[in-house]
């Protein structure tokens, strides 16, 4: 894990702007379109949580080509690939919520969908369970030594997982927890609205890391309406269970995407 630290401590300093360039699926030549403003709405009512019908919808087809994705692929892109390859195209283009089997890594999902599974988890973060946006995103956080673990090894036997503030550290669920409950993330937490300000930016050799920055909206003990900006910094894994997947390695306060 030593040699994913180093590029990214330059992120709160380095103002030097990545190319922004299409998202291309891994082991494929199909473009995912991102568009660079997209939003998600919720509100409550007396404590009940209302989205969009838009945003809810499910559909039972839907939920069974996504649990297959979840499944990953043996790093070659199969017909079947394909098909889901472009069913999460279709999702990441049309803005719907994703289901909650698909909300673990997966070679097929790429960097933008990556960072939408995750604020929507967080927006409403104590459902379908308490705290499941949290541990969407621990599952999504750069586990230790990624590349050595056995390809087949469940996330759910990966004890710790990469920090987001910009100390190179790993911490367990509880942990993990606890930061994001820290003022500078709390906001983070059962938001009423999001959405991305940037382009997924490439950057580094083969552009194997990306910064995606997102604004949420949301309100204070007081009731009063704020913004905030935040910059997801992404990379993907070269190897091991999670060959192909994009992961997080850190969440900074600002926009570092558009500088």
């Amino acid at each position: 894990m030593a040699a994913l630290a180093p590029h990214h401590s330059w992120l709160c300093q380095d103002q030097r702007r990545g190319s922004s360039i299409p998202d291309r699926k891994p082991n494929s030549s199909m473009i995912c379109e991102v568009s660079s403003s997209e939003r998600r709405r919720v509100g409550f009512n007396r404590g009940t949580l209302v989205a969009s019908s838009r945003s809810l919808r499910r559909r039972s087809n839907s939920h069974s080509v996504v649990a297959l994705a979840a499944s990953g692929s043996n790093g070659e892109m199969s017909e079947l690939d394909t098909v889901l390859a472009e069913f999460m195209k279709h999702v990441d283009s049309t803005q719907q919520m994703w289901p909650l089997e698909g909300r673990k890594p997966t070679a097929l999902m790429p960097p933008t969908t990556v960072v939408r599974v995750q604020m929507d988890a967080l927006m409403r973060n104590d459902w379908p369970e308490e705290d499941s946006g949290i541990k969407t995103a621990f599952a999504f956080a750069m586990p230790a030594r990624v590349e050595e673990i056995l390809s087949g090894k469940a996330r759910g036997s990966t004890s710790s997982a990469r920090a987001w503030n910009a100390a190179v550290r790993y911490l367990t669920l509880e942990e993990f927890g606890n930061v994001v409950r820290d003022p500078m993330y709390s906001p983070l937490l059962n938001f009423s609205e999001w959405e991305m300000v940037s382009p997924m930016v490439f950057h580094g050799p083969g552009d194997k890391r990306g910064l995606q920055a997102v604004q949420v909206t949301y309100h204070t003990e007081n009731g009063d309406e704020m913004k905030r900006i935040y910059t997801f910094c992404l990379e993907k894994v070269l190897a091991g269970a999670y060959k192909d997947c994009w992961m997080v390695v850190g969440l900074r306060v600002g926009d570092y995407a558009n500088v």
